[in-house]
């Protein structure tokens, strides 16, 4: 089966914000990419074919609700 990893632009603004931070991130997103291409089940399943994935550095914790809010705005607005 094939998968299409797409972003949202809080993910893109986020991963530019943590690029000053940690310089390496291109290349953590790249490993990130290659894991999810060989195994699509990795991070939390939201259901309705969303998985996220998200810094613990950033945040701790984030629920499944809150995460599924994030991404339903962030869809809306575009």
């Amino acid at each position: 089966m094939n998968y299409k990893i797409e972003t949202i632009p809080r993910f893109e603004k986020d991963a530019k914000r943590l690029k000053k931070k940690f310089p390496k991130i291109k290349n953590d997103l790249a490993t990130l990419i290659k894991k999810l291409s060989l195994n699509p089940e990795l991070g939390i399943n939201l259901g309705e074919n969303l998985v996220t994935i998200y810094s613990k550095t950033e945040q701790e914790n984030l629920l499944t609700e809150k995460l599924k809010k994030i991404i339903q705005e962030e869809i809306r607005n575009q």
